[in-house]
C-alpha cells in the first residue's frame, strides 16, 4: 500500500497526474501474477482472449476412448431397442393366444392336466 502512494505520489511530483492509471500502480506494487485479480483477490483467473486454457485440452488417448465408449453406448442404445420391440411382440402374441388357450381348455379339459412323464 506505501508503495503504491509512493508511485502516485511520484507520478504528481513528475507533474503528470495521469501518467500512471489504478491498474499500473496495482501492477507495479503487486506485480503481474498469475491467479491474481484486481478488486477479487486470488483465485482461478479468466483466460486472456485469444489464448486456450490447458484445462480444455483432451489428450488423443482420452479422446479415442470417449469415442470407443459412445460407440459402446450407441450400440447398446439399439439392442434394447430391438429387445422392446420383441418384447412387445411377444406380450401381443400372448395376449392374442390366452383366449385360444382358454377355449381349447373348455373344449378339452383333460389338456389342463399335465401328467409326469418320467423316464
Amino acid at each position: 500500500m506505501e508503495e503504491q502512494r509512493r508511485s502516485q505520489s511520484q507520478s504528481t511530483i513528475e507533474g503528470d497526474p495521469a501518467s500512471f492509471d489504478e491498474m499500473e500502480i496495482t501492477q507495479q506494487v503487486l506485480g503481474h501474477r498469475s491467479g491474481y485479480l484486481r478488486r477479487l483477490g486470488w483465485g482461478p483467473c479468466p483466460v486472456t482472449f485469444g489464448q486456450c486454457s490447458g484445462a480444455n485440452k483432451v489428450s488423443p488417448a482420452a479422446s479415442d476412448e470417449l469415442e470407443k465408449l459412445r460407440d459402446q453406448l450407441e450400440t447398446q442404445r439399439d439392442q434394447l431397442e430391438t429387445q422392446r420391440v420383441q418384447l412387445q411382440t411377444q406380450q401381443e402374441y400372448i395376449s392374442t393366444m390366452q383366449p385360444v388357450m382358454s377355449a381349447l381348455l373348455q373344449r378339452f379339459p383333460e389338456l389342463g392336466v399335465v401328467n409326469n412323464l418320467s423316464p
